[in-house]
């Protein structure tokens, strides 16, 4: 947060221009480029103004008297990109001074963001949306005056194109699904050898989606116990999102040793999988049918680090 101190709200003379690249400017001071500006607000009781952008926050004190040292503050607070597909994941970061406690709320309650505390400083955390509309994140931080709340608004779009008429439009779950390259960061059947933290659903399915392409090839996936939340974790692979009815093969629940793997060149013992096909990898913590089996307890994020090696 930056603090522009001294600059009185009494009398000031704000100026916005609406030309490209032009500068909000106070009492002649130049502070930032008004098109990162999201929004400026006023305290009715302190006269401090806040003006939110996409990167940082910005405080100028105004004609009330400033509140006492040690107070809590949220200096910080983004959620980028603002505007995403259906599937994709928003990156939430954020910071606060002197917070006792914090909590994150979101619309729907996706994500994790369910009331439950969050850590008052986070840079990063990846929450993935599944269904259009809007979604406002808010962060609540407490302290010794009163509670501090900042908020961020994501847009969220359906992709181009139709839903495959072979797939069960409602599963038994409801859950997100994010592509393979945005998951991974590099597209299929790769990466070689890697981890990755997938945030899910308390009392639904997370769902990576990815296509075997011309590939003769076979790999494999596995949950890594030691750095996810507690519960039983369920994985699956299917030619649909969500669906852990499968063949044995393509089925794998964790809280043991083991993992999932597939194969595009027959490779015997693997969930055999052909070319040129859009399969899904899922995971959930309930049993796959019912959202109230759910092993990951209400206290938790409920997170799954998942681990994908390709064998050739």
């Amino acid at each position: 947060m930056r603090y522009l101190n001294g600059l009185k709200l009494v009398g000031m003379l704000i100026l916005i221009s609406g030309l490209a690249n032009a500068d909000l400017i106070l009492d002649g001071v130049s502070v930032i480029d008004t098109g990162d500006v999201e929004t400026v607000t006023i305290d009715p009781v302190t006269g401090d103004m806040y003006i939110d952008t996409l990167s940082q926050g910005y405080t100028v004190t105004g004609g009330a008297t400033p509140p006492p040292p040690g107070s809590v503050a949220i200096i910080s607070f983004t959620a980028l990109p603002s505007s995403i597909l259906e599937g994709e994941f928003v990156s939430l970061s954020w910071s606060s001074e002197n917070a006792t406690a914090c909590t994150g709320q979101a619309t729907g309650n996706i994500g994790g963001w369910d009331g439950s505390a969050v850590s008052p400083n986070f840079s990063g955390e990846r929450v993935t949306i599944n269904i259009e509309g809007t979604y406002t994140f808010t962060l609540r931080c407490e302290g010794n005056n009163g509670p501090v709340v900042r908020s961020r608004t994501v847009v969220v779009s359906k992709p181009a194109g139709p839903v495959p008429e072979t797939c069960d439009s409602t599963p038994p779950l409801s859950g997100v699904v994010t592509l393979w390259r945005t998951f991974w960061h590099i597209d299929f059947p790769y990466p070689g050898y890697d981890n990755e933290r997938m945030l899910l659903p308390r009392n639904g399915y997370g769902a990576i989606e990815f296509n075997t392409g011309d590939i003769s090839d076979h790999g494999g996936i596995i949950s890594v116990a030691n750095t996810s939340s507690n519960g039983t974790r369920l994985g699956s692979i299917s030619a649909c999102p969500g669906e852990f009815d499968v063949e044995p093969e393509c089925r794998h629940s964790w809280g043991s040793s083991g993992g999932i793997g597939w194969a595009t060149d027959g490779q015997p013992g693997y969930c055999q999988l052909q070319p040129d096909t859009t399969y899904y990898m899922n995971f959930t913590f309930t049993n796959g049918v019912d959202p109230n089996s759910s092993t990951c307890l209400p206290s938790e994020t409920c997170y799954a680090t998942l681990q994908h090696i390709n064998l050739n």
